[in-house]
């Protein structure tokens, strides 16, 4: 395979920058997944594309963009009012270790 931006080899079979920092950044969220199933804790981190991640509600992490947090923060009060008014149709997940 040709070297190209954003390719998986080069001429000489090597994996380029590109793939090799996308294979760090799934170790790392793998890494900080196994860490939030232990601790239960939720951390933010802020992606190679600028976004926000946050991780430790589910197996993989929420990754928004600010804009999108933001307008997901001010829609925090219609949420918990859908929240409180549909109590009886929405599941819990069991506070357990996703694996």
């Amino acid at each position: 395979m040709a070297h190209s931006q954003g390719g998986v080899q080069t001429p000489g079979g090597e994996p380029t920058l590109a793939a090799m920092q996308a294979r760090a950044e799934r170790a790392e969220a793998a890494l900080a997944a196994a860490q939030m199933a232990n601790s239960g804790k939720l951390t933010l981190k802020v992606s190679a594309k600028g976004a926000l991640s946050v991780y430790g509600l589910q197996r993989w992490p929420v990754t928004l963009y600010r804009e999108q947090w933001e307008r997901l923060i001010q829609a925090v009060p219609n949420i918990q009012a859908f929240i409180k008014a549909n109590d009886t149709g929405l599941t819990r997940k069991a506070d357990k270790a996703v694996a």
